[in-house]
């Protein structure tokens, strides 16, 4: 999470080399909300591109936030349908689940771009949970925020615990890892 604006102005085009060739080399990358914004090509926030330079390793644009999922600037629980139950990742998730949604973006894949895309969202059918190679490493990026238990201490956080989440989204979360570390 946090702000992909930040992290364009913060991380040099030095830093940005860095993490591109951490991933190619074999690394992992896992893009929550303002992580998953900075890896497109181009990062269109509220109808406009921002003037920035993002990471880049998403073939494509992200997008958002949406309001017809949830009104800007407010959030709240949001359904993300899992398309794709043959990736290691989502194989034996549900069909569906309740994530929290903070202005998270879509995944506008270019053209041919060869990327797995896993979820979408229930409002507008836009791709919200993808994964990729990138040169010899692994990519994950999701719009909405998986790491919240809404309902629950478990996260040690009291932030969105007004909302249900219906049930966690840690597994998921447990098996992109996995999946980026090629475990």
């Amino acid at each position: 999470g946090g702000d992909m604006y930040q992290y364009g102005q913060d991380i040099s085009s030095k830093g940005k080399e860095n993490i591109k060739n951490f991933i190619s080399d074999g690394g992992g990358y896992i893009g929550i909300c303002g992580g998953a914004y900075f890896t497109g090509e181009k990062i269109i926030w509220q109808g406009n591109q921002l003037p920035m330079t993002p990471l880049g390793i998403f073939p494509g644009t992200t997008q958002g936030p949406f309001d017809e999922i949830i009104p800007y600037p407010d959030y709240g629980m949001c359904k993300v349908n899992i398309v794709d139950s043959t990736h290691p990742i989502t194989e034996s998730e549900p069909d569906s689940a309740w994530i929290l949604y903070y202005w998270g973006p879509a995944f506008i894949p270019n053209d041919n771009a060869e990327i797995n895309i896993l979820g979408k969202y229930n409002i507008g059918n836009k791709a919200s949970i993808v994964a990729f190679n990138y040169g010899s490493g692994r990519v994950f990026i999701i719009g909405p925020h998986p790491e919240f238990e809404e309902d629950s201490d478990r996260d040690s956080v009291n932030f969105a615990d007004k909302f249900d989440d219906r049930g966690s989204d840690w597994d998921l979360m447990k098996k992109a890892a996995l999946w980026c570390l090629k475990k």
